[in-house]
């Protein structure tokens, strides 16, 4: 850099005289054709020229350098993703494998929730595992849910209506067809059965409301509970009587009026600590009570006395002529216009006065066979009650229904009833289903019955009858109800 003024004389006095020609007299030029001079500490233009292109070429570095270390982190959070993509993978392979190693030896898939499955989307090459619809028809619902090989591959769906066919608690139908090929996890939706959409009111005298009410409540009856006034020594809180009477028949969303006995002004005696407490004893030690003392009229040859009526609703015939035809005829097989009264005296041989008909024993029923069992405390007497589960076509022996009722069998359609009203019937046209069949025992701590009732209720359908010579082919529904009341038992 130069310095003005006289900081160098050397310098000045070395010049050619055509450079002192100020001092010669010659005209200055012009200050703004001067050399610019420059005072100590500022930069020349050269330099300032050299600092803006340093100050560019170090923006661009920066700038270069950021996009490397971009460019650098998406390669490494790229690698980051497909390394946890394939751990994942891994992860479901091995989770497949360890399902496989737990499914039972007999091929049938681990319990809930494993085994639950929704349909994925496979990828190429893949196949979907698919599963076959069974028949579910006629099914009970419940034991479905039960079955692990149904709720492993198929989600259940419940949808419900009435039917005169199928017993209350079984499937009608199916959304999918039996046999169709599925993806595991589809839904399918079971129709099942609320029972008739008329039947006759069960009889809930001597039970606890409470358990009364629970009952009605099954059947999608209303209650509305009455205090009756209690001038002896009924137990409070139990059922006296129901408005309409048992047996009425009924439809669902009927509301029964329910008579409770209120409080009783007439104390009880207790019962000494020696006797026997039905109404303490467990289920299994309760029915075999209930069975022991039902058997000892039997066996004992106890005298008593039956009344009995059977009833018949809702029969319809597909062909009106035939229906004509049989309605004459019907009544030569039952008596419905008034009660069957018969009496047994001590000693003579009840065996085909006292259901079941013809066999040693009154009741040989099991805890599976039961819908329910109660016991209630009245006075020193115990009422026991139960209902059966339904069932449809029951064999002779070996069966719900012959373990306690007197009730009727395919073979004795065909070979009693058909004959009387002259029609030709097949055995696989005939299908009878049982419900709400009720028994209700009232005993002694002892084991002494003071009075017993049973009621059977089914609805007989038959397919494609032949009505005698006339050339007629009819299906008919009826419906059925059985009721006997046993008293007076002379022990």
């Amino acid at each position: 850099m130069c310095a003005c003024g006289n900081a160098n004389p050397a310098f000045w006095d070395k010049l050619p005289e055509a450079a002192a020609a100020p001092a010669a007299g010659r005209t200055e030029a012009p200050p703004s054709a001067q050399t610019p001079s420059y005072r100590p500490g500022t930069l020349s233009p050269k330099q300032k020229r050299f600092l803006a292109l340093l100050c560019v070429l170090l923006a661009l570095a920066g700038t270069c350098t950021g996009a490397l270390g971009y460019i650098a982190f998406n390669n490494r959070a790229h690698k980051t993703a497909g390394s946890a993509d394939r751990d994942t993978d891994g992860q479901k392979k091995r989770d497949q494998k360890d399902g496989e190693d737990t499914a039972s030896p007999d091929g049938s898939a681990p319990s809930a929730p494993d085994a639950l499955s929704t349909s994925e989307t496979a990828s190429p090459g893949e196949s979907i595992a698919t599963f076959t619809v069974p028949d579910f028809r006629g099914k009970e619902y419940d034991a479905l849910l039960r079955n692990r090989d149904y709720t492993a591959n198929l989600q259940f769906a419940k949808a419900e209506a009435h039917s005169d066919t199928v017993p209350r608690g079984q499937v009608i139908e199916q959304s999918i067809a039996p046999g169709a090929n599925v993806p595991t996890g589809t839904q399918i939706t079971l129709t099942v059965s609320k029972g008739p959409s008329e039947f006759p009111l069960p009889d809930v005298t001597g039970k606890r409301f409470e358990t009364a009410e629970e009952e009605l409540k099954q059947l999608d009856l209303k209650c509305k509970k009455e205090i009756a006034p209690n001038h002896g020594d009924a137990e409070a809180g139990t059922v006296k009587a129901t408005e309409p009477a048992a047996g009425t028949v009924v439809r669902e969303d009927f509301t029964v009026r329910v008579y409770v006995w209120g409080e009783s002004s007439v104390e009880i005696p207790p019962l000494p600590d020696t006797a026997v407490r039905p109404d303490k004893m467990s289920k299994q030690e309760l029915l075999a009570f209930f069975n022991k003392s039902l058997n000892r009229i039997k066996t004992d040859k106890v005298g008593f006395q039956k009344t009995g009526q059977t009833s018949y609703d809702d029969l319809q015939f597909s062909e009106p002529k035939a229906g004509d035809i049989v309605k004459t005829k019907w009544k030569a097989v039952y008596s419905f216009d008034k009660p069957r009264v018969t009496a047994v005296k001590k000693g003579i041989s009840s065996d085909n006065k006292f259901s079941p008909a013809g066999k040693p024993y009154v009741s040989q029923l099991q805890l599976e066979d039961l819908k329910y069992l109660n016991c209630d405390r009245s006075g020193n007497d115990y009422v026991i009650t139960l209902a059966v589960k339904e069932e449809t076509n029951p064999a002779a022996t070996d069966s719900i229904m012959s373990r306690c009722f007197d009730f009727l069998t395919v073979d004795e359609v065909i070979d009693i009833y058909a004959p009387k009203v002259k029609a030709e019937v097949k055995r696989e046209n005939v299908r009878i289903s049982y419900s709400n069949c009720t028994a209700k025992l009232i005993v002694t701590a002892d084991g002494q019955v003071t009075a017993y009732e049973t009621a059977v209720n089914c609805v007989l359908k038959i397919t494609d009858a032949e009505i005698g010579s006339h050339n007629l082919r009819t299906d008919m529904t009826v419906t059925l109800t059985d009721t006997a009341a046993y008293s007076d038992f002379d022990y």
